[in-house]
């Protein structure tokens, strides 16, 4: 009984130890990769609507510049100056937007890259959770269903019940032989559980991996890993031209 109990305390130190780092490891991923990541994405996307804005007035400033030095016989006259000026700050504001974009750009694939690490740490203290959990409660039904088992068995050997005889009869250790039934039992009805149903115990008892926007960053294998960072070199390429 003493092995048990302290199974059952390492299951529940270990289960509490796992708690601990997964919440540290949620709010880390929470208050940091995935906060900073959806404001960074929300620049990215007014960006990306103020460049695709401009780059239609940019286009209407050229057509007027045309249609000016047609009028103008291709003269400088004040309005084709006009004209050009106009065209000229456009295409300058675009260019300028289109630079901040690839900046924004590049800081969110740095970010996702940097993020990808905390998931994995994220994913992994929340395995770790799951795990423990299952540990822990396969502990506590030990330590709840053992002890009668065991006096049960106990009181057997010291019987004339039927299955007794049976053990005799085939020359086997009757406190073997009342173990493996017992053991059977457990056996037959354990393949008769649903095993998602189980599996989705634990989980829920310890919250769920939610990843938001970042979800994509999930069970990422090394090799798009290597592809995010070959992409992050090529916009970092583009920033220092």
């Amino acid at each position: 009984m003493e092995i048990i109990k302290r199974d059952l305390a390492n299951a529940t130190a270990a289960h509490e130890q796992a708690a601990e780092r997964l919440r540290d490891a949620r709010a880390a991923f929470e208050a940091g990769a995935l906060s900073t990541y959806a404001q960074l994405r929300e620049r990215r996307d007014a960006l990306k609507d103020k460049v695709a804005s401009l780059a239609i007035e940019a286009t209407a400033q050229k057509s007027n510049l045309s249609a000016a030095m047609r009028l103008a016989n291709y003269e400088r006259t004040d309005e084709v100056k006009a004209a050009l000026r106009q065209k000229s700050e456009a295409d300058i504001e675009l260019n300028e937007l289109k630079d901040a974009l690839i900046e924004v750009e590049a800081g969110l694939l740095r970010l996702e890259y940097d993020a990808a690490v905390v998931v994995q740490k994220y994913q992994q203290s929340h395995r770790e959770a799951v795990n423990s959990h299952a540990q822990l409660q396969f502990s506590e039904a030990i330590a709840e269903h053992a002890p009668p088992l065991a006096r049960a068995i106990a009181r057997m050997q010291l019987s004339d019940a039927h299955s007794v005889a049976i053990a005799s009869r085939q020359g086997v250790d009757k406190l073997w032989f009342f173990t493996n039934q017992v053991g059977h039992a457990l056996h037959r009805l354990a393949k008769q559980e649903n095993y998602a149903d189980a599996s989705s115990e634990s989980r829920a008892a310890v919250g769920d991996l939610d990843l938001g926007e970042l979800i994509f960053l999930k069970d990422l294998r090394p090799t798009q890993l290597k592809e995010m960072h070959d992409q992050l070199q090529v916009y970092e390429g583009l920033q220092a031209d």
